[in-house]
């Protein structure tokens, strides 16, 4: 059977921290440490507006997120400033080892799609950006259901768009959330685990495999 593989874009293939650079032109040593409160903010705003059933969509929840890390870290950010951060995040390179994973699954054979919280457009363009949108089929978005993961409903609009079922169904994701969001649909789940300090949390959903690199994922999928 043909494998599907969904691949969670951003923390997964892109890197949210590419905007650290720019950070820093404008407040400094800190801007670490903003790159990291600025994608946790991201991330909780999407969970609480799938909580409340007060969808806004993925650009409008980073945004926000946005102003609200500069506000909680007492950086006085220009209006111009924030939009060449946003732009930026329309430009975000790709991890190291994506083309080189992405290589070894085409060679396969498998159907491959990207999967992700951002909208159509806006994920299409940092694919092509970041020289590996050719690698995928079609691109599904949650902007389609109106909701984030991990809701249920995002999962089964993967499987639902892609023609597969869980037995044939895979999320490759850095994160820890998305992957036990599938695996609670019956998906087969890659947990990409850059680093070894994370942790998993202590739920009944395990991942059906934990690697370091998207280089391994031809290791796990069985051809």
């Amino acid at each position: 059977m043909k494998q599907v593989l969904g691949f969670d874009v951003y923390g997964t293939l892109i890197d949210t921290h590419g905007v650290i650079t720019l950070l820093e032109t404008m407040i400094g040593e800190s801007a670490p440490r903003f790159s990291m409160a600025w994608r946790e903010k991201q991330l909780e705003y999407t969970f609480r507006r799938g909580l409340m059933g007060r969808y806004r969509n993925f650009g409008i929840c980073t945004r926000d997120a946005l102003e609200h890390t500069a506000r909680s870290l007492g950086h006085s950010l220009t209006e111009t400033q924030k939009e060449e951060l946003i732009t930026a995040y329309g430009t975000l390179p790709a991890f190291p080892d994506a083309v080189a994973g992405l290589e070894a699954v085409k060679a396969t054979g498998q159907a491959m799609h990207a999967f992700s919280n951002g909208q159509l457009h806006a994920v299409d363009r940092v694919l092509v950006n970041a020289g590996i949108r050719d690698y995928f089929g079609d691109t599904v978005s949650v902007d389609t259901v109106g909701t984030f993961k991990p809701s249920p409903q995002t999962y089964r609009h993967f499987m639902d768009s892609t023609g597969c079922g869980p037995g044939n169904a895979w999320l490759v994701s850095s994160n820890g959330f998305d992957v036990i969001g599938a695996a609670a649909m019956g998906m087969n789940t890659i947990w990409i685990r850059r680093d070894d300090r994370l942790v998993l949390d202590p739920w009944e959903f395990r991942p059906t495999a934990v690697l370091d690199s998207l280089e391994r994922i031809v290791e796990v999928i069985g051809v």
